[in-house]
């Protein structure tokens, strides 16, 4: 899995562009996603 270096990818973008606040919360919204699915 390369998810660190997709997330690192999407903190650069960060870093370039203004992001929304319903980016980050989408983004926030899909990692918690994630952490309750590894959860199981």
């Amino acid at each position: 899995m390369d998810n660190k270096k997709h997330l690192s990818e999407k903190m650069r973008y960060k870093d370039a562009l203004p992001v929304s606040i319903y980016t980050m919360q989408k983004w926030i919204k899909e990692a918690k996603a994630l952490e309750a699915e590894n959860k199981g």
